[in-house]
């Protein structure tokens, strides 16, 4: 005998009409009668889940967002950092071309001394009504100005400390510690007024490797013998005197024998004078003789020539 199916029976009508009221359901035109168009339930707490969500989002795209600004801004200041490193690297250790030659002795005289004319104390009124510029306060051990037409030092103070020859090595022309120490002539030498000057005077600064750009490495442009043809002199202020000093050589040169030597005699003076201007970058008509007076500007050769200095060789020509 086969067997009845069994059927599940309907819901009771009350717990049907239970269900249906849990999900709010509501007859529209739409409705196919199978149920699947009713709405879903929609609670407040699950739209406080939502809005918690959408405020979840946006906190993470702000910090994206401000994590992708600080890497760009990380990475600028990397590639700036790198190029900078680059650059001070290729200025230290790059040789900048030159052209070498011969330079004749005639030379147009200047207009007009580059450096501050100091009024004497007999000058008219019209003369001590002129205002001359102000020098800031440097050290009470400055001696005197220094000016190198065509370069970076005009006016520059020149220091002689009274005992220690290698303070100015690493202080500034304001008795400050810095790398870049000061020029400076050592206390050997007088320097009080030209007539007491010795033979020879040299003045000492630092440089930068084979660079151009600070300091006495500056005197490399001298090495052209297009720029040295236009930049013949060399001015020295001492008290009220003004001094111009005619360049004669301008020459990587050996440390030994010593050329800072002050009062060489007659011998030593003029084997010297004939090694400098062998050794110049460009060969001088000017001559020099027992009764010249010579001013040597003294820095550091290149990036890594310690046998020999640069100097910049000079007589002097007039005083004003």
């Amino acid at each position: 005998m086969a067997k009845t199916p069994i059927i599940p029976p309907l819901p009771e009508e009350e717990h049907f009409e239970q269900e249906l009221g849990a999900y709010n359901y509501i007859p529209n035109d739409e409705d196919d009668g199978t149920g699947d168009n009713f709405p879903s339930q929609k609670t407040s707490h699950d739209e406080d889940d939502n809005e918690s969500m959408d405020a979840s989002e946006s906190k993470g795209k702000r910090r994206i967002s401000v994590w992708t600004v600080l890497l760009v801004v990380i990475c600028i200041i990397l590639i700036a950092m790198i190029g900078y490193i680059g650059w001070k690297a290729y200025d230290y250790y790059h040789i900048p071309a030159y052209e070498t030659g011969n330079i004749s002795d005639d030379v147009e005289e200047p207009v007009s001394t580059p450096s501050i004319i100091i009024p004497s104390s007999d000058s008219s009124e019209d003369d001590s009504e002129l205002e001359l510029t102000p020098k800031p306060a440097y050290s009470k051990n400055t001696v005197g100005y220094l000016t190198v037409p065509g370069v970076d030092v005009t006016d520059e103070p020149i220091l002689q400390h009274p005992t220690d020859d290698d303070y100015y090595l690493t202080h500034n022309e304001f008795d400050r510690e810095s790398i870049w120490g000061a020029y400076f002539v050592p206390s050997e030498w007088n320097v009080s007024n030209v007539d007491d000057m010795y033979r020879v005077t040299v003045i000492f600064g630092h440089s930068n490797g084979n660079s151009m750009h600070k300091k006495f490495s500056v005197l490399k442009y001298f090495r052209d013998v297009n720029f040295a043809k236009e930049h013949r002199y060399i001015y020295l202020t001492l008290g009220e005197q003004q001094t111009r000093w005619k360049i004669f050589a301008v020459a990587d040169y050996p440390i030994d024998p010593s050329y800072t030597i002050a009062n060489p005699d007659d011998s030593y003076f003029l084997t010297e004078i004939a090694s400098m201007k062998a050794y110049s970058y460009n060969q001088y008509a000017t001559e020099v003789g027992l009764n010249d007076k010579v001013l040597i500007l003294s820095t550091c050769s290149g990036s890594d020539n310690y046998d020999t200095r640069f100097i910049v060789c000079a007589k002097l020509d007039q005083v004003f």
